[in-house]
């Protein structure tokens, strides 16, 4: 793309939908398409169910279209059909993976290929067309707004190219093309203009898997080189086309230069890699594979979710989905008492929160029909994970705190043994050993049905679809595309969680409201306030109750253990000076006392072992270090909230919103990290 110098109907009806918080919230938003919210359960209740019974999206691939401007016409048709060549062999590589059955069980039927172009004239059109007649989808990225991109359009006849342009933009369009998305860069000619075009680049190497570049070699100057290197370096495989060698191409890679020999191959070999599951690339290392075979993608789509798309849904947390762990009744009839615990605790130790007054708030956020589509179904699926994470999550802290609690009826039954005659102290190891078998069992079926596993590897990925859904609203594509070709995100950051996330957002459709073929010039506030709203100031607000509350609990539980310590001690002190004048004789011994010694004598017992329950939950819990993570992640949070609503554009929003979905996401991968050893123990 080198430079030389209605988005379907809409209701405009607002939304209403109720908050997380229950408090009175209005968005103000300036962007006239809104969607009814009769609309907004059309599309729930055509959409929900399916992703509830598999999870998986189509196999997507998308291929990015830049390219010099001018082609000579008596080479074109030879780049013509190179480029078919090279849009035909995708297709062979993709459709044979997908008849393995290791990568086919990874995906929903059927296989999206997409064309992803800025349609300038010359290459871009080029190879937008060679796509269509190949039967690829097409997206579009735009530098700037229409009718200023037209006014670029000067290598012939300018009623035909724009012609041609409005042409491919249709076919572009949602829902039937895989979208279009308008930048709002600078299109005064000269600098800003040429860097306008660089950044329209860029994006659409966000936006791909694999870039095919039409490229002199004698032009090493140009954008399109430029652009090329950018896209190496961010790991995306460039597919080069010399209009001095139309017949042929060369793949260049990360940290390597062009590959001349077998390209075809290696661009094979890469598209094959890229829909092969991690478990199976990792298989030959094996420790990878093992370790993490213990769940995976079908274990999640095998979770019994069941939908009820007629809930209220805030799109945010309140959605279709509940879950059913897979733990027998008798085992999940514990979950729930974590939260209950809580619950009540939190009462004692916090100030009570201010009560607001109940109902709905105005959800304006600015979705045309076409628009909210990609938008609602990626919520659909982060809610499926989240409800998945969250009842797996209850179900193990709850399990724990019954086990610490068996663990301190064992010794007490133990004790009572000792103390006990005939029948009772039958009874008593009776109990002590169901209380220890119950225990155990539990411990046994949370590593047998990977609890842990399936706990924190749905957190994560409900956090990156989540996080996701705002980069999307920003036009960026991924949290961590810059990773794709690096040998991090291949093998040591590569997981089923990221995998399958990278496929969701792969098929995601160019989808950002107001930034359509017709843009709005305040889609960038709007959308900052709703960012602002809907993830800084809830995440800054989710972490300041944490942080709060987990420092008092911990507080709390430290204290009543160094308590429960002290009367310990005092007790054994008391025993030991009784039983140190009894046997000499300093005092009489009374059989009144004989049950007083008894009971003191058990305690002796138990109390340690309440200690160490106690030691156990806390230590489980990480109160102390989540509270301190949690505050420092709210004063970040607070910094990045000026710096979203302050942003100056669509560019500078989209760049704030990676920078805070990074951090977010690091502070989820802190988190998991924090709680990857934290199993189930007696």
């Amino acid at each position: 793309m080198d430079s030389t110098s209605d988005l379907g109907k809409t209701n405009p009806l607002s939304s209403m939908i109720k908050s997380r918080s229950g408090s009175d919230h209005s968005i103000n938003c300036r962007v006239k398409n809104l969607i009814a919210e009769s609309d907004f359960k059309s599309l729930v209740e055509k959409i929900a169910p399916t992703i509830a019974r598999d999870p998986r999206p189509r196999a997507t691939i998308r291929v990015g279209a830049i390219g010099h401007r001018n082609i000579d016409g008596a080479v074109r048709e030879k780049i013509v059909i190179t480029v078919k060549d090279i849009l035909s062999l995708i297709r062979r590589s993709a459709e044979g993976a997908l008849k393995q059955p290791h990568v086919r069980e990874q995906f929903a039927d059927g296989l999206d290929l997409v064309v992803v172009s800025p349609l300038a004239e010359g290459a871009d059109r080029l190879i937008a067309h060679a796509g269509l007649e190949q039967n690829y989808l097409l997206g579009a990225i735009l530098p700037f707004a229409v009718p200023d991109y037209e006014a670029t359009f000067d290598l012939g006849d300018r009623l035909k190219a724009i012609a041609d342009f409005r042409a491919l933009l249709e076919a572009a369009a949602l829902p039937e093309g895989y979208g279009i998305l308008v930048l709002d860069a600078d299109a005064t000619a000269g600098s800003p203009r040429d860097t306008a075009f660089m950044n329209c680049a860029g994006a659409v190497t966000r936006w791909c898997d694999v870039l095919i570049a039409i490229l002199s070699e004698d032009r090493a100057d140009s954008q399109t080189s430029r652009s090329v290197q950018e896209a190496v370096d961010m790991g995306v495989p460039v597919v080069l086309v010399d209009p001095q060698r139309p017949a042929g191409f060369t793949l260049r890679l990360q940290a390597e230069g062009p590959s001349s020999s077998e390209p075809a191959q290696h661009l094979g070999a890469f598209v094959v890699s890229m829909l092969a599951p991690m478990t199976k690339l990792a298989a030959d290392g094996g420790k990878a594979a093992r370790h993490r075979s213990s769940f995976g993608l079908a274990a999640y789509r095998s979770e019994r979710v069941y939908c009820d798309a007629g809930r209220t849904c805030d799109f945010e947390y309140s959605g279709p989905y509940r879950v059913k762990t897979a733990a027998p009744a008798w085992a999940r009839c514990c979950s729930g008492l974590n939260h209950w615990i809580e619950k009540r605790i939190e009462r004692l130790l916090t100030e009570p929160a201010p009560r607001h007054k109940s109902g709905p708030f105005l959800w304006d956020l600015p979705f045309d029909r076409v628009s909210a589509a990609p938008i609602v179904e990626l919520y659909l699926r982060y809610h499926r994970a989240d409800a998945v994470a969250n009842a797996y999550g209850e179900l193990q802290r709850s399990v724990q705190i019954v086990v610490a609690l068996l663990g301190v009826a064992t010794v007490t039954f133990a004790a009572l043994a000792t103390q006990a005659t005939g029948l009772s102290s039958v009874v008593f190891a009776g109990l002590e050993l169901a209380s220890l078998v119950l225990a155990l069992s539990l411990v046994w079926l949370s590593h047998r049905q990977v609890w842990h596993d399936r706990w924190l590897d749905c957190r994560l990925l409900a956090e990156i679809l989540r996080y996701s859904k705002f980069l999307l609203l920003t036009g960026h594509s991924s949290p961590f595309s810059d990773l794709r070709g690096s040998l991090a995100a291949r093998e040591g950051k590569r997981t089923w969680t990221r995998d399958h996330a990278e496929d969701v957002l792969r098929a995601h459709r160019l989808s950002v409201p107001g930034r359509g073929a017709k843009a709005d010039a305040g889609a960038a506030g709007s959308i900052g306030e709703y960012i602002a709203a809907q993830c800084v100031d809830d995440q800054a607000r989710y972490h300041r109750i944490t942080g709060n509350f987990r420092l008092k609990y911990g507080e709390a539980l430290k204290t009543l253990g160094v308590a429960v310590s002290v009367v310990t001690v005092v007790l054994v002190a008391a025993v030991f000076g009784l039983e140190l004048l009894l046997a000499n004789h300093l005092v009489p011994a009374a059989p009144a006392f004989e049950p007083w010694r008894r009971t003191a004598e058990v305690l002796v017992i138990v109390l340690p072992a309440l200690t160490a329950g106690l030691l156990a939950l806390r230590a489980f819990g990480e109160h102390d270090v989540i509270s301190l993570r949690s505050l420092t992640m709210m004063e970040a949070l607070e910094k990045e909230k000026r710096l979203v609503k302050g942003a100056a554009g669509m560019a500078a929003l989209g760049d704030n919103m990676l920078r805070i979905a990074r951090l977010l996401l690091r502070d989820v991968d802190g988190w998991r990290e924090l709680f990857s050893g934290k199993h189930l123990e007696t």
